[in-house]
Parts: C-alpha cells; sequence; structure tokens
C-alpha cells in the first residue's frame, strides 16, 4: 500500500515538473517569436532603405550625365510650381521639375514626360559657383515612411560640358 501512495505522489511530481517545463517552454518560444518579429521589421526596413538609396543614386546619375551633356549653361526657374532645371543639348532640351513630392523629366524634341523619381520630400537646383568653374548642385531629401535610423539625403554635384 505503501508503494502504491508513493507511486502516485511520484506521478503527481512528475505532473508538475511537466507543467513546469511547459510553461517554461512557453514563455522561451514567446520570447523568440518577439525577436523574431523585430528582425523581420528590422530587415523589411533595411530593404525599403536600400531600395531607395538605389532609385535616388539611379536618378542622381542620370541628372549627372544630363548636365555633363548640356551644350550652355543651364537655366534654373523658380516658381510657384517648383524648381525646374532646364538643360540645352545637341538634341534639345532637358528638364527636371519637381512638383507635389516628384521630380519629372522631360526631354524634347518628344517632350516625354516620365517619372524620374517619386517619393521626394525635397529637391532643389543650385548653382555652385567655384573659382575656376561652375558647378550644379541637385539636393535631395526623401520621404521616410517610418522612423528610421537612415535619413535619406542625398546632394548631387555635375559640371556642365561646355
Amino acid at each position: 500500500m505503501r508503494i502504491a501512495g508513493q507511486t502516485k505522489r511520484v506521478r503527481g511530481i512528475m505532473l508538475i515538473e511537466c507543467l513546469v517545463y511547459a510553461g517554461v517552454f512557453l514563455v522561451i518560444i514567446g520570447l523568440a517569436s518577439g525577436a523574431f518579429l523585430e528582425l523581420l521589421k528590422a530587415t523589411r526596413q533595411l530593404r525599403r532603405n536600400a531600395d531607395d538609396i538605389a532609385r535616388a543614386v539611379h536618378a542622381g546619375e542620370r541628372w549627372r550625365e544630363d548636365v555633363r551633356r548640356s551644350q550652355v549653361a543651364p537655366l534654373l526657374v523658380d516658381d510657384t510650381e517648383g524648381a525646374r532645371l532646364v538643360l540645352r543639348h545637341a538634341a534639345g532640351e532637358v528638364a527636371y521639375v519637381f512638383e507635389a513630392g516628384d521630380v519629372w523629366r522631360t526631354a524634347a524634341p518628344e517632350n516625354r514626360r516620365e517619372l524620374a523619381l517619386s517619393g521626394v520630400r525635397r529637391a532643389v537646383f543650385a548653382k555652385d559657383t567655384r573659382t575656376s568653374v561652375t558647378a550644379w548642385r541637385w539636393e535631395l531629401e526623401l520621404e521616410s515612411k517610418e522612423r528610421s535610423r537612415v535619413r535619406p539625403l542625398f546632394s548631387f554635384c555635375a559640371v556642365a560640358g561646355k
């Protein structure tokens, strides 16, 4: 009889241990899931930042190529709609216009308007006079959707061809 009582007590202790282990396991799984979700969120934000940087650099390199190909000094126009930079090439004019959060590129003679960069908070075209040459600068700030460690600021500089 005493053996049967001890067996019930051992079974009870084992049941309590099993419940404690199950509780500890659930806490560990909960913490690991929370850490994984935070890591996934940070990875997505990093990917968005990398995509934004790549888009901005691509648009900036195209702008620099257009400035280098221009044959006369670029024309800077600030009007109520936004900043506009007009570049004259042998094939016609290319204009960069910042309006309503987008930078548009219009190329003549077709006057085809294409989106150069979207999601722009601020874009400024500026003449940068130096001692022996006049350079042109494009200051660019992208919209940031979430709070991020990366502040999306870019500055592109180019010198007109002739």
